[in-house]
């Protein structure tokens, strides 16, 4: 099931500024994260014009709060999974992981525990949907 099936195209560009801010938060762009970029736009169906768009003026994009929380815990999975596509998390980049997590209204005291969760997850070769129930289950 697409986790953005209806979402307004807003949502979806939201979606993908974060991940681009994550990929740009370190100061450098590598191959595997504009690999994971592309992996983030197909899944929302959005072309290459719009990421172009999104890279070329991020601050443009309005930041959506998704409205349900496996929608919320998707996004925090493409995040953390962009911080770490470069195998290198940079301290600026693990912080604006955490502070799209309490936009999306998590409380600080579980911040921590749910990055943490998402990246254990990652490195330990779990798939996507499996990483997406880590996710849920920290918040718990």
């Amino acid at each position: 099931m697409d986790w953005f099936t209806g979402e307004s195209s807003m949502e979806k560009k939201s979606a993908l500024r974060n991940a681009v801010a994550v990929m740009l938060a370190d100061g450098k762009i590598e191959l595997n994260e504009i690999k994971t970029l592309g992996v983030i736009c197909a899944r929302l169906g959005l072309d290459s014009e719009v990421l172009k768009d999104v890279m070329d003026n991020p601050e443009a994009i309005e930041f959506v709060v998704p409205q349900d929380d496996h929608e919320k815990a998707c996004q925090m999975v493409d995040i953390v999974f962009m911080m770490m596509s470069d195998a290198d998390i940079d301290e600026k980049e693990l912080d604006l992981c955490r502070t799209v997590a309490m936009r999306f209204g998590y409380h600080s005291s579980i911040v921590g525990k749910l990055v943490l969760g998402i990246v254990e997850a990652i490195k330990s070769g779990k798939d996507r949907s499996h990483t997406v129930s880590t996710a849920k289950q920290a918040l718990q």
